[in-house]
Formats: C-alpha cells, structure tokens, sequence
C-alpha cells in the first residue's frame, strides 16, 4: 500500500493527493515539475496548506482537467469542483515569462494524466537541456552578498535571468 505523504505536500500529483494507490515515475515527473519551477522563479507554485487546499491550489493554476486531459481524473475531480478555469503556468509563476522552452518543460511535466507526464530520460532529450551548455553560469556577486550577508555562494544562470542560491559552494573565481 502506497503512503499518501510520500513527498512535500507542496510537490505532490494530484493523483497522490486523490489517494492513488499506485506509484510510478510519472509521480516523480510532476515533483520534478514543481522543483524546477520553484528553482526558477524563487516561489512554491502550489502553496498548499492541507490536502483538500493543494488540490485548490493546482486547480487556480491548471484548471478542471477535461475528460481528454485526464480520463482517470476526470470523474474524481469533477465531484470537486464542476468546473475551473485555471488561470494558467506563467499567470501563477510570471518568473517564467521570456523563457518559453524552460515553461514548455514545466508543462508537460505538470499534465493531470500521469501518462502523458515525460519520463526522466523524454525530460533530458527536453530542448532545455540540449541548450544548457550554450549558456555559462556565473556568480552574481551583488546578489550573493544580499542573499547570503556576503557567504555561501549564488549563480546567475543568464539563460534563465535568475539568481540562485547555492548550495554553500564557493568557487576560487
């Protein structure tokens, strides 16, 4: 039997939170959905309290799935909330706006079917990958020094436009 806790309420598939008993990648896929977001706008995109207040929370952003959406979702959800119009990706995270690859990415690893969801091998053929190296990360050391009172370490990722914290990482540059 399969724990409804198994990951941070923030980054769990709705389908954990509908209490599926059945665990695969495609649950994976959508935490790595909401991670990445998160590490490239600096804001939980779903910021639940409870479990019945994440399942809001996804819905104010993606919306009622439809029957082709989602047709082992559809009836459960639908005894929820008849229908929502969700206000959309980049309306939840405007972070996202100016970088539509890395928002595409987003997407597909948030679909409400678990099989439409890519695999972790589909996510790195993703073209935000494959242009990762075209872009060289770097500190920001202005936005070091706010972040971490002058320690630790931040990168600048310039294909994104956004500033990280490090892991406490310094580097001798």
């Amino acid at each position: 039997m399969l724990a409804s806790d198994v990951v941070s309420l923030h980054y769990r598939a709705p389908e954990l939170l509908l209490e599926s008993t059945r665990y695969s990648y495609s649950i994976d896929m959508w935490s790595l959905g909401c991670v990445l977001a998160e590490m490239l706008t600096g804001q939980i995109l779903f910021r639940g309290t409870l479990v019945s207040k994440q399942l809001d929370c996804i819905l104010a952003v993606l919306g009622t799935p439809s029957e082709e959406e989602c047709p082992t979702l559809h009836s459960k959800s639908a005894a929820r909330a008849s229908h929502i119009k969700g206000m959309g990706l980049l309306a939840a995270a405007p972070g996202l706006h100016g970088h539509p690859v890395a928002a595409d990415l987003i997407g597909q690893l948030l679909a409400w079917d678990p099989a439409r969801r890519p695999s972790a091998a589909q996510v790195l053929e993703h073209p935000f990958f494959s242009s990762a190296g075209d872009h060289e990360l770097h500190r920001a050391p202005e936005a070091e020094a706010a972040a971490t009172g002058g320690g630790g370490s931040t990168i600048h990722d310039d294909r994104l436009g956004h500033t990280s914290g490090g892991l406490g990482h310094t580097s001798g540059a």
